[in-house]
This record gives structure tokens, C-alpha cells and sequence, in this order.
């Protein structure tokens, strides 16, 4: 099951372009230029990670580090889309 799931990332991932993610069969179709627009967020779990690296500038191999969101479930999210 474990090496189907794996052929099966490999594959979905190769129909992706690499730099942006979208599906190759769009992005890269010459029709589609003009159809595209950038958009941006950050990510908060990255955020507090940097912030955590420049906490501990000592290198430790045995270190490892991980977000984890800390929501309560009765706090939730407000509606947000990416302008």
C-alpha cells in the first residue's frame, strides 16, 4: 500500500510544474498566458519557526522542530481569501 500511495505522489507530482504547482497541461499551454495572477500570504507556522532558528543559532543535530497548531476548536477561523 505504502509504495502504490509513493507511485502515486511521484506521479500527481509530475503533472505539476515545479516552480509554481500548478498542472503542467494549463500553465504551460500558451493559451493560458494572461490567465494567471501571483497572490500571497504568509505562512504562519514558517514564521514562528524563523523566529525559533534565530532563537537558537547553536547548530544541534539532535534538535528537531515542528509547528503545531495551537487553536482552540472553539476559537475558529475567520473567512479569509488570498488577494
Amino acid at each position: 500500500m505504502d509504495r502504490t500511495l509513493a507511485a502515486a505522489l511521484t506521479l500527481s507530482k509530475d503533472l505539476l510544474c515545479p516552480g509554481c504547482g500548478q498542472p503542467k497541461a494549463e500553465a504551460w499551454n500558451p493559451d493560458s498566458e494572461g490567465w494567471y495572477e501571483v497572490k500571497e500570504a504568509d505562512c504562519q507556522g514558517c514564521s514562528e519557526l524563523e523566529r525559533d532558528g534565530k532563537a537558537h543559532k547553536e547548530h544541534d543535530p539532535a534538535r528537531k522542530v515542528w509547528t503545531v497548531n495551537t487553536r482552540p476548536p472553539d476559537e475558529p477561523l475567520r473567512p479569509w481569501q488570498p488577494e
